[in-house]
């Protein structure tokens, strides 16, 4: 439940932190990271740009998730890749309440959002990359090979999928900035 305590598992200091200061809000990170991004997004200066870097823990070991996720998933026998797979569902729905305020805000046509993954799966904490070779941590294409999804309604083409396009994150950047 490292995702929900808050507290560092080295030295029992508070990790969870805004603006310099321990913060105490309590929940689930994938929540409570969710929430703050929707109120940003909704208490926005609509006069300026908006940037939002939103950088989910959910599926970094060590993986937990909220028992309704992993009721969701009894049915998968192996306990570590239903936790996974349940911390990715929790991301998932936190990712669908965020995209849902920006649409509520009317900000679709005017907001390009980017999804990236860090690295491949990691097999131990159930996790698969199959059926490329490798693991999160190595240079084999199941280590390096990850999710990648653009969303901008009126500008990108809706129903592109399985892009094979070799690319790394920080080419995005000169593409981020013009756009």
């Amino acid at each position: 439940m490292l995702f929900r305590s808050h507290v560092s598992q080295e030295d029992g200091q508070p990790d969870w932190w805004l603006n310099g200061q321990a913060n105490q809000d309590v929940g689930w990170s994938t929540d409570l990271l969710a929430d703050k991004a929707v109120q940003l997004i909704q208490q926005r200066d609509p006069s300026r740009p908006l940037l939002l870097y939103l950088a989910f823990n959910a599926v970094h070991g060590p993986v937990s998730a909220p028992a309704e996720y992993l009721a969701k998933y009894a049915s998968i026998p192996d306990p570590r890749r239903r936790t996974l797979v349940a911390a990715l569902d929790h991301m998932d729905t936190a990712m669908g309440r965020v995209l849902g305020a920006l649409d509520a805000e009317g900000l679709v046509s005017d907001t390009l959002v980017a999804f990236f993954g860090d690295n491949g799966g990691q097999q131990s904490t159930g996790g698969s990359n199959l059926p490329l070779r490798g693991d999160k941590g190595d240079l084999f294409d199941g280590g390096i090979h990850t999710p990648a999804a653009l969303r901008w309604p009126g500008v990108l083409p809706s129903g592109v999928t399985n892009c094979q396009q070799f690319m790394w994150v920080g080419d995005w950047f000169p593409t981020l900035c013009a756009a």
